[in-house]
């Protein structure tokens, strides 16, 4: 089997543009006729063009809260939604496109619904935003814009109204809450009023730190005072061991003894008691001296004890105070003083403290009570502020012009229709237009049986072109004429240059081709005439198997006349020095098959070259035997006269050969093609197995 080698096959883009280039006439008819048709049928419909505005829908930054009890805040101006999937902005697109506000619109232009259908019109929101886009379409672009003017300037209208009429409602509302709000937050100060004033509690954190302060300072004055009055009592206890009699009645004489007129007399006492014992001592008893001293003495006591009834109010004989008992009595009662101060200090301290412990159990209660007071007091000032400050607000928001709506993008007027797309109706058309006159290429080259490259030839039959031959004649050269003369020779000089640079040695060759009238025995003769004058010599033999039975030579191969030769010796004819020819070898190859093998080998070693002229591979199997029994194969192809078909079927056939195939003649080509020199060092396709 031969090991075929197919050449590339071209991209698609390059086989399109090869078909192109062969159908071009009625392929730029085609397309030229259906891009005017189409040209001329996008022109036909009717402009359409549109106009768009984008407003900004959002609650305004002077909106008004209302406040009503029980309720949660409301915005004048503030976008509600149904739920909490569904977009604010849905309803205002909603009012947009509403019928009301698009009759008011036309009312406005002086137009009627058959001017302006209301169907054209398009509202819808950019997904993501707070926008709302507004857009017509009309044949006009000037009503387009109109149209879309109106509608929004009435929607900002009555949007405007209704903030306003809004406004006007809360402001109603709140003015006739205020009042009642007012008498509920006097009422609810003066019940915070009477219970601090009652309860002598301000409820302030101050307030109740110092209460637990002070209980804590007074717990300690009260130890304190009770330490200080136990020690006060022991002292006096142990100093009343110390006296003797009445503390009282020495203190009195301590008293009395104090005073500097009893004192005075005290001190004369004891002068004249010392002058009378003196005198006692040196005198009698009735001495005058004695006498006037005890006299004296008795005067002086007499005046101490008048003096002593003056000052205590009691006659009571005083006797003189020892310094140390008169210390200590006053000592005495000085503790005593002391000790009912702490007393009444400790006395004082425990009722003050009493009176706070119960005060302290008190503020729980009362912390509670003014507790709530204060935040109903609280409560009811902040939402008269509240109502207060709406109340402002509102009366400002009902003369302002507020409004949700802001003109982003205002509506022109766009001459540039939006329908029908010209750029894409152009590009349609020209997309159709190629694609029809491609079909109808395809559908051409589907119908058309031609071959007119050898590029074609070669995708089908990938053998490598070794010459082109034009046809001239009958196609053969004259052996009488000088090759240099004949327009032929160049064509077959090329071949025989492909053949001399075979690699392998080629003895016999065989000349095939699919169908008779090909041009095959013409090769044949002329390659076998140019190689007979290049020196070598050459046999060519006529194998075709001929009905006549006038020519039927038997094959005698095997057998030698009486001089040594072969039979079939006295059969070839000369025609020029070293070109012999055997003609019309009829001999059956499947029942002569041996002989023919003997006959081609005699020739190899008498001649240079042998060629066998064998019949078309379409009428019988001697073809493909005598291809099997040659060195190789030279294949004929006359494209005009095969076909696609043809060829095609050729090439079927040759796959099965087990033979050599040097490469392909192509008849029929005026000029020898660029792409047969380029496959002269390539003619080898295959290797005989």
């Amino acid at each position: 089997m031969t090991d075929w080698s197919f050449s590339q096959r071209p991209s698609i883009p390059v086989r399109v543009l090869q078909a192109i280039n062969k159908e071009r006439v009625p392929f730029l008819l085609t397309l030229t006729l259906l891009l005017g048709v189409g040209t001329v049928l996008t022109r036909l419909p009717e402009r359409v063009y549109e106009s768009k505005s984008t407003l900004l829908i959002q609650a305004p930054a002077t909106s008004t809260r209302l406040i009503s009890p029980g309720e949660q805040p409301t915005v004048v101006g503030e976008l509600d939604a149904v739920g909490d999937r569904v977009s604010p902005v849905n309803n205002q697109v909603a009012l947009l496109k509403s019928r009301p506000v698009y009759d008011l619109a036309l009312e406005r232009l002086n137009l009627s619904s058959s001017d302006a259908p209301y169907g054209n019109l398009q509202v819808k929101g950019v997904e993501g935003t707070d926008l709302v886009e507004v857009s017509y379409q009309s044949d006009s672009p000037e009503l387009a814009a109109d149209v879309v003017k109106a509608v929004v300037e009435v929607y900002m209208e009555q949007n405007l109204s209704a903030n306003r009429e809004q406004g006007s409602q809360a402001r109603q509302f709140i003015q006739s809450q205020l009042d009642s709000l007012q008498g509920e937050l006097a009422q609810a100060r003066d019940r915070l009023e009477n219970f601090q004033t009652s309860s002598g509690f301000l409820g302030t954190t101050v307030e109740t730190d110092a209460i637990t302060e002070s209980l804590s300072e007074f717990a300690s004055q009260v130890a304190a005072a009770r330490a200080e009055l136990s020690a006060t009592e022991q002292r006096i206890a142990q100093m009343r061991t110390q006296l003797s009699g009445d503390p009282l009645t020495t203190l009195n004489a301590a008293g009395v003894s104090q005073d500097p007129a009893y004192q005075e007399l005290q001190s004369q006492l004891v002068e004249a008691q010392g002058q009378l014992a003196d005198y006692e001592n040196r005198f009698t008893e009735n001495d005058p001296y004695v006498v006037s001293a005890r006299e004296r003495r008795d005067r002086i006591q007499a005046l101490m004890n008048q003096r002593s009834e003056q000052l205590l109010g009691q006659q009571t004989p005083q006797q003189p105070v020892d310094p140390i008992r008169q210390r200590l009595v006053e000592q005495w009662f000085t503790l005593q003083a002391e000790r009912s101060a702490q007393a009444a200090r400790l006395a004082q301290l425990t009722q003050q403290y009493n009176q706070l412990q119960a005060r302290s159990r008190q503020l729980p209660e009362l912390i509670k009570q003014q507790s709530q007071l204060q935040l109903d007091a609280e409560l009811a000032e902040q939402e008269y502020r509240t109502f207060e400050q709406q109340y402002t607000a509102t009366r400002i928001a009902e003369q302002q012009e507020v409004s949700n709506v802001r003109v982003v993008e205002p509506a022109a007027v766009n001459n540039n229709p939006i329908a029908p797309n010209d750029k894409l109706l152009l590009a349609l058309v020209v997309v159709v237009s190629t694609a029809i006159a491609l079909a109808l290429v395809w559908l051409l080259r589907s119908r058309s049986d031609s071959l007119e490259e050898t590029r074609d030839l070669k995708q089908i039959l990938p053998l490598p072109i070794l010459a082109t031959i034009p046809r001239r004649g009958n196609g053969r050269l004259n052996h009488e004429e000088s090759l240099d003369h004949q327009p032929l020779s160049h064509s077959y000089r090329l071949l025989q240059a492909h053949m001399r640079m075979l690699p392998q040695q080629v003895r016999a060759i065989a000349i095939c081709s699919w169908a008779p009238q090909e041009g095959r025995s013409s090769v044949a003769h002329n390659l076998a005439l140019v190689e007979a004058k290049s020196g070598q010599r050459v046999l060519l033999i006529d194998a075709h198997r001929r009905p006549s039975p006038a020519y039927a030579p038997l094959l005698a191969a095997r057998s030698n006349d009486t001089n040594g030769s072969p039979s079939w010796q006295s059969t070839v004819q000369k025609v020029l020095p070293g070109f012999d020819v055997l003609p019309q070898v009829t001999a059956s190859l499947t029942t002569n098959y041996r002989d023919w093998l003997v006959l081609l080998d005699q020739a190899r070693e008498r001649y240079d070259l042998v060629i066998l002229d064998c019949p078309p591979a379409c009428q019988n199997a001697d073809a493909a035997l005598l291809a099997s029994l040659s060195d190789g194969v030279l294949w004929v192809v006359y494209p005009d006269l095969l076909g696609r078909q043809g060829v095609e079927a050729a090439a079927e056939t040759l796959q099965t050969w087990s033979t050599r195939l040097l490469g392909q003649v192509v008849i029929g080509v005026e000029e020898p093609l660029p792409t047969a020199m380029s496959d002269s060092s390539r003619y080898l396709v295959g290797s005989e197995v």
